[in-house]
């Protein structure tokens, strides 16, 4: 009798075990992750509280009967060891299941986020006839070859004091685009600025004075297109001198703006004398400068 007791008591946990486990594999499979998630941690509550109610009165009843002394462990640490491998399995499952990945969008906004994946060198280039000039598509990475740079890109627009905001100084890797302008491919020139230094480590442009004619700048673009542009000439001028209409000045096709720091550090000020500013004109293009249209004042360094 003894025997047949404890069997019922191994065969209710044995199949709440395998119930429970059928149950909780159709919810992470099914649901999505975070309810999925919630379905089982209940599940789990549900079926330990059930489980330990069927042992508890179990006990009860083969006390009452005083066939405990003639039981042997066995069947109920048969049911114990079940029910333990059951929830091993179970969390075997949902570690391989729950998605513990931020979304796109977390990733995009978070502050601390330097790179992004760049367009693979072998994927196919648009020519710059496939490029619409009067079509506005946003940025959202850069890469210069050359100085093995890249980056994704924040929207940058201006400060209180009317002039260009830059990255956080705390992420130096990030570069950034000017909003308020024209978008990368669109008609007129466009700017991407980043920092040469930042938290006593390297910048993203730590490099951007080694850029000469012809060196080539790839922006990666919101709609899957890649526009490439090739650099005309590399200046370093006094951010007191800074060439506003030259660099914000209308053009007549789609050309680029590379800005960062440079020059001598001025202690005082906590920032660099100088500008490092790269002019780059569409691959194909044959726009020149016109330099009639006031855009903003010098980015700080």
């Amino acid at each position: 009798m003894a025997t047949t007791g404890s069997g019922r008591i191994q065969t209710r946990l044995t199949l709440l075990a395998l119930l429970g486990l059928s149950w909780m594999l159709t919810a992470v499979t099914v649901l999505p992750g975070n309810t999925g998630f919630a379905v089982v941690s209940a599940s789990l509550i549900i079926i330990g509280a059930v489980g330990w109610e069927t042992l508890y009165q179990a006990g009860r009843q083969l006390r009452r009967d005083k066939e405990w002394p003639s039981l042997t462990p066995r069947p109920a640490f048969g049911a114990i060891t079940a029910a333990l491998a059951a929830a091993a399995a179970l969390g075997l499952v949902i570690g391989l299941t729950t998605d513990t990945t931020p979304p796109p969008a977390a990733i995009a906004a978070a502050p601390g986020t330097t790179h992004a994946a760049p367009a693979s060198p072998s994927a196919p280039q648009p020519s710059p006839s496939a490029v619409d000039p009067a079509i506005r598509v946003t940025p959202i990475a850069v890469r210069i070859p050359k100085l093995d740079a890249d980056s994704s890109l924040i929207k940058l627009g201006l400060d209180a004091n009317r002039r260009m905001q830059t990255p956080s100084v705390t992420t130096p890797m990030q570069a950034g685009w000017y909003e308020p302008g024209p978008a990368p491919g669109q008609a007129g020139p466009a700017v991407i600025v980043g920092h040469v230094d930042g938290a006593a480590q390297p910048g993203i442009f730590f490099r951007l004075h080694e850029l000469a004619a012809g060196d080539r700048v790839t922006v990666e673009r919101a709609d899957g297109s890649v526009v490439t542009f090739v650099v005309r000439r590399t200046i370093r001028v006094s951010k007191d001198r800074f060439p506003t209409k030259e660099v914000y000045g209308r053009t007549g096709g789609p050309e680029l703006r590379l800005i960062t720091c440079g020059g001598s550090f001025d202690r005082t000020a906590r920032s660099y004398r100088d500008n490092i500013i790269v002019f780059a004109r569409l691959e194909g293009g044959n726009g020149h400068d016109t330099h009639d249209v006031h855009k903003a004042s010098a980015p700080p360094g």
